[in-house]
């Protein structure tokens, strides 16, 4: 038998130890170093808080994305007014009872104020005389001395001129007229829970518009916003607050408007009501309005189309005809949006309006867009055209239908 020496033993353990140790060393975890591994930066999306806070509205022109195919079936093609020179009022929308965009049409209250205008606009020589009669019912819970106007064309340079005033067919002698501010001391006082009736006679001489407002006569067209003297809220006392270099600052109360009006052959009157005949005078009727606004042309070029009894109509200008017939099927998309999300559309008209301005605005029924949208459309939802105009259609909810103090609470909108 072969055996291994004693001697060879102990040099095979040596060597066994020594490939044990460094098996060992190999597995152990190393030694930190003494200057600690810095952690990650990460950029956060905050921007400088000093820095000027850019418009939410305007496009990035990353994304071209195409115009959305108008679906056939809940909203009937489009049908477009190839000329501007159509003097009979447009067909009345077809009425689809079905529709979640077709309430009905909400009847005219005693709970409201009720304004009824005569108006005779003279487009070419850009002035409008009116005869006004107001049904306003004293809901305020007090008795009443007098009642305060808002008159916003007294703002412009002998552009309002107030030729009578009656309360219940007695002459009103007793107001004063300052800047927007009309007040007048009633023959009789108003207790609460009645009503009275204050009648008007006055005439406009429509004031150069600019491009910071939207009220005023430009070369082929006239706006009329805020064009009548109403009778502001009262809550505790009237709300009239002044006019600010920014936002706006009427209040208005929901009331019933119908307005009468006849002006020169071949203009078009953009409503946000729907034309009717009444003899020598087209009737525009709106109940549970905050105002009744319009735009006149003999211009203006017209697409149309109708969701449920809901009929909406785009006006523009020619050589934007891509821009306006495209905002007409935005505007009909918005409006079934916003008709299932918030509420039925409150009114059975909207008037998409393009005019020379530098923003958009919004008016019961009616909106306008700046001339600026429409050449700078790009052909896509992501332009200021079709972000801004389904902004102000949403107006129709916030602001038409939900009132609220535009000067104290502009955020609510």
């Amino acid at each position: 038998m072969n055996r291994q020496s004693p001697t060879s033993n102990y040099k095979l353990r040596l060597f066994l130890l020594f490939l044990l140790t460094i098996l060992l060393l190999s597995c152990a975890s190393p030694t930190p170093t003494s200057t600690p591994l810095p952690f990650a930066r990460f950029v956060l999306p905050t921007r400088d808080p000093n820095a000027a806070t850019p418009t939410p509205f305007q496009p990035s022109g990353q994304v071209n994305t195409p115009v959305p195919t108008f679906t056939p079936s809940p909203i009937p093609s489009a049908t477009f007014t190839p000329t501007a020179t159509v003097t009979s009022p447009p067909a009345s929308p077809t009425v689809a009872s079905d529709s979640p965009t077709s309430p009905p049409p909400t009847a005219p209250t005693s709970s409201r104020p009720n304004y009824i205008l005569y108006a005779t606009l003279d487009f070419s020589n850009r002035t409008v005389a009116v005869d006004q009669t107001i049904r306003y019912p004293n809901r305020t819970g007090s008795t009443l001395n007098e009642l305060v106007f808002s008159v916003q064309p007294n703002l412009y340079t002998n552009a309002f001129a107030l030729n009578s005033i009656s309360q219940d067919g007695s002459a009103l002698t007793s107001y004063t007229l300052s800047g927007q501010r009309l007040t007048v001391n009633l023959n009789q006082p108003l207790a609460s829970g009645a009503a009275t009736t204050i009648s008007l006679n006055f005439n406009l001489n429509i004031p150069a518009k600019n491009a910071n407002d939207v009220f005023g006569y430009d070369f082929n067209q006239i706006n009329l916003t805020d064009w009548y003297p109403f009778i502001v809220p009262y809550r505790g006392g009237w709300i009239l607050h002044d006019p600010m270099p920014w936002g706006e600052h009427l209040v208005y109360d929901s009331c019933d408007v119908e307005l009468n009006i006849k002006t020169d052959s071949g203009v078009v009157l953009a409503v946000g009501a729907s034309p009717e005949a009444n003899g020598e005078w087209t009737r525009y009727r709106m109940y549970g309005a905050r105002t009744l606004a319009l735009s006149a042309s003999n211009e203006f070029l017209v697409a149309e189309t109708t969701l449920g009894n809901v009929s909406i109509r785009s006006y523009y200008f020619n050589g934007y005809k891509s821009a306006g017939d495209d905002m007409l099927i935005y505007a009909s998309e918005a409006v079934e949006t916003y008709s299932a999300q918030f509420a039925p559309y409150p009114h059975q008209t909207l008037a998409v309006v393009q005019t020379d301005m530098d923003d958009g605005q919004e008016f019961d029924g009616l909106i306008f867009l700046s001339t600026d949208f429409y050449g700078q459309y790009n052909g896509t939802a992501r332009s200021n055209l079709t972000t801004i105009g389904v902004h102000e259609i949403a107006h129709q909810w916030w602001y038409s239908l939900v009132g609220g103090d535009h000067a104290l609470e502009p955020l609510a909108r």
